[in-house]
């Protein structure tokens, strides 16, 4: 009985301990910044047509898609960090569009579902869904 009332007071104590502000990390903070289009595959192969000099940038929870222009479209975006891939939703006036993201060292896959299809569970292209292929360009 006494070595279950120190287990289950240890654990409470192991349990309750803050992570120190140091260690903590947002998930979001890999994303940070801004990243050039490179490519998209919405099933016939990576290609860069359409997508020339487009620029994607996250701030904070904020991203907007610049033209070459320097016009920039604003985007609403919630993120659910707890999936893996991380899941974004970009929400505009009109539309809603699920999203993943994943990261390989400079280069961000973005893959979206297209119409009504689900939130895609990999990066993947064709059959109602597209990628991106992009590359930091700053943090």
């Amino acid at each position: 009985m006494k070595i279950a009332l120190v287990s289950f007071a240890l654990a409470t104590v192991v349990q309750a301990a803050p992570v120190p502000k140091e260690l903590r990390t947002d998930p979001l903070e890999q994303f940070q910044g801004k990243w050039r289009f490179v490519g998209i595959d919405v099933g016939e192969g990576l290609h860069l047509t359409g997508i020339e000099g487009m620029i994607l940038h996250f701030e904070g929870d904020a991203v907007s898609i610049a033209l070459p222009d320097g016009v920039a479209t604003k985007y609403s975006a919630t993120f659910d960090t707890r999936a893996a891939p991380i899941r974004m939703m970009l929400t505009t006036k009109t539309s809603v569009i699920p999203g993943i993201l994943k990261i390989e060292s400079d280069r961000l896959y973005w893959c979206q579902a297209l119409g009504d299809k689900p939130h895609p569970e990999k990066i993947r292209a064709g059959d109602g869904y597209r990628y991106f292929l992009l590359k930091r360009v700053d943090k």
